[in-house]
């Protein structure tokens, strides 16, 4: 039997997910502003706050990160099985490693553990209400550097999806992870403006993370041909991405 997989069904699925959980996660502020400290109040927050951990959205979240690490595999194990050269799909395979991580990192706070040490390795970082964004931060941009060549040999309409993508999710992950900080010295974290900020940051993420996964099917559409699961593209955007194929197998991705 083949299973029929759509990428604009999938990101309609995906964002009709984050729209629900944004709406309970406002109502979780609303009830926690106020009314205060009761049973409801208290079992919203617990369940569907963005700011709480080991609940539905930071599971959501985390599940989102596996998912797009499993879409960077398969693509990975399709231009291997097509016979392209260890170095020129590596890429594919390191990226999936980081996304396991950054799954792995939201379910069970990885990178927490980071706050205290760079304090001590980084004076400077005492200044920061949230110090692991330094080498997070850092990170990043060693990674950006490496990958350079590959993301620009990358067919246009897949590179279009990475920078949308990644400027939405870096925007919210790193600039209202510091505003946030930055506001929670400042006032605190029991207000509904802090509530707005955090709402607002890991909206950017979870959406981030929803086009990046669609764009990755649609990159699967591209190159695949003969996979159990049948990717299948609307019509009018797989004839334009016919040349971006092309293109993709000529340059060794």
């Amino acid at each position: 039997m083949t299973v029929r997989v759509s990428p604009k069904k999938i990101f309609i699925f995906l964002v009709v997910i984050i729209s629900v959980l944004l709406l309970l996660n406002l109502i979780a502020i609303f009830f926690s502003s106020f009314f205060g400290s009761n049973l409801v109040s208290d079992k919203l927050v617990q369940f569907f706050n963005f700011d709480q951990e080991n609940n539905f959205p930071s599971f959501f979240s985390a599940v989102a990160m596996l998912i797009a690490a499993f879409c960077l595999f398969a693509i990975y194990l399709i231009n291997r099985d097509k016979g392209m050269e260890y170095r020129f799909i590596s890429p594919w395979l390191m990226l999936a490693l980081v996304f396991v991580f950054l799954g792995f990192d939201e379910a069970v706070q990885i990178h927490e553990s980071f706050e205290t040490l760079t304090k001590e390795i980084f004076p400077f970082a005492q200044a920061f209400n949230r110090a692991w964004i330094i080498p997070y931060a850092a990170a990043f941009l060693i990674g950006l550097v490496i990958f350079v060549p590959f993301f620009l040999k990358l067919p246009q309409s897949t590179r279009k999806y990475f920078i949308i993508s990644g400027v939405i999710f870096i925007s919210g992950a790193v600039g209202l992870e510091i505003v946030g900080g930055l506001y929670a010295k400042e006032h605190g974290t029991n207000n509904l403006g802090y509530g707005m900020l955090y709402t607002i940051e890991e909206t950017m993420e979870m959406l981030g993370v929803a086009i990046f996964i669609f764009g990755l099917v649609k990159h699967i559409c591209i190159i695949e041909d003969k996979v159990k699961l049948k990717f299948k593209e609307d019509k009018e955007a797989a004839k334009s991405d016919v040349e971006a194929e092309e293109v993709y197998y000529s340059s060794g991705f």
